[in-house]
């Protein structure tokens, strides 16, 4: 994917499942790379790292390094193409909400 990575911001909560949330922090990698185990809500992203770009990952890894597994980073569609693919009645995916946190970028006029 050539857009920019999206950042996730701090009300995204990760764990292990929903009465582990990983306060250890055994799933989280100390450079921030990796965000837990699992994602236990839904992603809210920082509005300003979003480039306008219909295909986008998050800046963090959410899952397990063990053998052959690797974290990985998760996948978001803008709404217009999940609009798109809607009304194609696309299949093999699923639809899960995602929410933009922060101010709206207005566009000043000269």
């Amino acid at each position: 994917m050539t857009s920019k990575p999206l950042r996730l911001t701090g009300t995204t909560v990760t764990g292990n499942d929903l009465f582990d949330l990983d306060e250890k922090n055994e799933y989280r990698c100390p450079q921030g790379h990796t965000a837990g185990l699992r994602q236990i809500s839904e992603l809210y992203v920082q509005r300003r790292s979003w480039d306008g770009s219909d295909w986008c990952r998050t800046d963090k890894l959410l899952g397990l390094r063990r053998g052959e597994l690797r974290p990985e980073p998760k996948v978001l569609i803008s709404q217009k193409l999940c609009q798109l693919l809607v009304g194609m009645k696309a299949k093999g995916f699923e639809i899960e909400m995602a929410h933009v946190e922060g101010p709206r970028l207005s566009v000043l006029s000269p």
